[in-house]
């Protein structure tokens, strides 16, 4: 359960999609740390690293995120 109000979750999900390039409602793992960035959050590359359980860098090119699965990690 989030603590953003509906409000707030609907701005998040807006930016969110910028952050879309497939148009599949995912981001790239390695967008993760900017995305948060525009929440307005400033979480360094290592936390950001251990949000996503220490991906490799393959993974880090290779897996995405959808918005419901992001939205926790804030």
């Amino acid at each position: 359960m989030s603590n953003f109000t509906d409000e707030q979750v609907n701005e998040f999900k807006d930016l969110f999609t910028l952050f879309d390039r497939s148009g599949e409602e995912k981001i790239a793992y390695h967008d993760v740390g900017e995305c948060m960035r525009a929440f307005g959050y400033t979480p360094t590359n290592e936390e950001v690293h251990k949000i996503l359980n220490s991906p490799s860098k393959d993974d880090m090119k290779s897996r995405f995120v959808t918005f419901n699965e992001f939205l926790p990690m804030l």
